[in-house]
């Protein structure tokens, strides 16, 4: 039987594929006294650090939206900008109101051009998972150097994927996106110099987590410790994805980590298949690749031309 019946395959934007190294990895672990772990703990930190381009990694358990609200608690104080750019923007601006920061600000992604009082932070998602739109985090960092602020961004759906995250001083993402893991942890990467705000809460301060106050899930991080192994090979399968939709896709703005389709799909409705379902009402539909890096290129090659380019409506949206 081959992996193409057998398998459920998912066109979402995390978690993606289960694939072999991480669950090849899974073993008894514990995170005080075992040696093993220890190194494994150690040696996945050193990748996330290079791959995020900061001096520390603090994990926490949950995902990217646990991760930013760690990042918001430990980090933020001042004046705040909040560059709206869709969904999970709106949703940091929300949660920004109810915490009653006192100093919200927001503007359109398109208007920031026209903002010129200086900032403490800006806030700035990388890749908008709902839309599948990637924005430019270069003319952000020229804003942030113009407006004297620090930068904080959601790079949930571009780290491992994408480039440039060293321009921001602090970046929070989770395991299940782009480095490919399984869900449970969320990570805040930032550098040794960016002042802390130590927390009342035990929860959202740095130090609960930093100190593994906690038990953290061990499964998760030797995981990614096996996926850090061979990332590039399946980046590279996304990369061979990008390419065989290339002309079925809208390509400004484009994300790695997936695509918007040029026209409405047919049928969504293939057995052991998951289409992507927006958060918010999109007037395209959405293509993520992440699930089938478990697929070699011929059967990518298979399945994107059978539930995707042949499934297509002839009309453009």
């Amino acid at each position: 039987m081959s992996i193409l019946s057998s398998s459920k395959i998912t066109f979402c934007p995390g978690p993606g594929a289960l694939i072999p190294e991480w669950t090849n990895s899974q073993k008894e672990f514990f995170g005080r006294g075992d040696f093993e772990y220890t190194k494994i703990k150690k040696d996945t930190f050193k990748w996330l650090k290079k791959i995020s381009k900061k001096d520390e990694i603090i994990p926490i358990a949950g995902s990217g939206t646990t991760a930013a609200l760690l990042a918001f608690n430990t980090f933020l104080q001042g004046k705040i900008l909040v560059i709206d750019t869709g969904y999970y923007s709106q949703r940091w601006i929300d949660y920004l109101k109810k915490k009653k920061f006192k100093n919200i600000h927001t503007v359109k992604y398109d208007d920031i051009q026209n903002i010129h009082s200086t900032y403490d932070w800006i806030i700035f998602v990388y890749v908008e998972t709902a839309t599948c739109t990637k924005f430019d985090i270069k003319k952000i960092s020229k804003i942030k150097k113009k407006l004297k602020s620090k930068l904080l961004v959601d790079a949930t759906a571009s780290i491992a994927l994408e480039k440039n995250h060293q321009l921001a001083d602090v970046i929070f993402f989770s395991s299940c996106k782009g480095l490919l893991g399984p869900t449970g942890l969320g990570f805040v990467a930032c550098n040794k110099n960016i002042k802390k705000i130590q927390s009342k809460d035990f929860w959202y301060d740095y130090n609960t987590h930093s100190n593994s106050k906690y038990t953290l899930g061990y499964n998760c991080i030797s995981a990614l410790h096996a996926i850090s192994k061979k990332h590039n090979y399946y980046k590279n399968k996304i990369i061979f994805a990008n390419n065989v939709l290339k002309k079925y896709s809208v390509q400004k703005s484009k994300p790695l980590i997936g695509c918007k389709l040029l026209k409405k799909l047919r049928n969504k409705n293939f057995n052991k298949t998951i289409f992507y379902q927006p958060r918010v009402f999109v007037e395209f539909d959405v293509i993520f690749f992440l699930g089938i890096v478990k697929l070699d290129k011929k059967d990518i090659i298979k399945v994107l031309k059978k539930r995707i380019i042949d499934n297509l409506n002839k009309k453009i949206v």
